[in-house]
């Protein structure tokens, strides 16, 4: 009798630590299977060319970096057609300064290399806007990650970080005609 007490607690005990553990390996689990289903959601967005790059970091030609507000500073490509909206720092090869490069362009040059071993993608995309041309070099990490750098003539390169969203799918459109039986 005097030992039950001492069982009763290590019953107790033992049994919170298997919950414990059974909480603590589904949450692994969670976490597993939503890292692939976010990789292969980046996967189908970069194949069929329809995501959105917000950019959080410039990077200075003088070194150093400065955060930028990503709602702000993105590149979006829709196939065919490419968006930006960035910050800049840096020379102008211009008559006058810039502040930003902002333009909607239409993709003339698409390239994309597959690392299948590591998940990683390289990205090469060359983006026309009346007289202008901007090479914009992207590479994406298998989180989602990325790295993008803008050469133009008239600009000095420039460099940011970011991450890249799928874009989100276009409702599909109900018929607006009822259905008579």
């Amino acid at each position: 009798m005097k030992n039950l007490p001492i069982l009763v607690m290590m019953i107790v005990t033992f049994s919170a630590c298997t919950a414990t553990r059974d909480v603590t390996a589904s949450r692994q689990d969670q976490k597993r299977t939503s890292k692939l289903e976010r990789q292969l959601s980046i996967r189908k967005a970069v194949e069929s060319r329809q995501y959105i790059i917000k950019l959080d970091r410039i990077y200075l030609s003088q070194g150093g970096f400065a955060d930028l507000i990503s709602s702000n500073n993105f590149l979006i490509v829709n196939g065919e057609i490419a968006s930006v909206s960035l910050g800049y720092v840096g020379r102008s090869y211009f008559s006058r300064p810039i502040s930003g490069i902002n333009f909607n362009g239409q993709t003339v040059n698409y390239s994309m290399t597959n690392n299948e071993t590591r998940g990683t993608y390289k990205i090469y995309l060359k983006v026309k806007k009346d007289n202008d041309v901007f090479d914009f070099y992207i590479d994406v990490g298998t989180g989602g990650s990325c790295r993008l750098s803008v050469i133009n003539p008239r600009i000095q390169s420039v460099s940011y970080s970011g991450n890249i969203v799928p874009m989100p799918e276009a409702p599909k459109q109900v018929s607006e005609r009822p259905v008579i039986f």
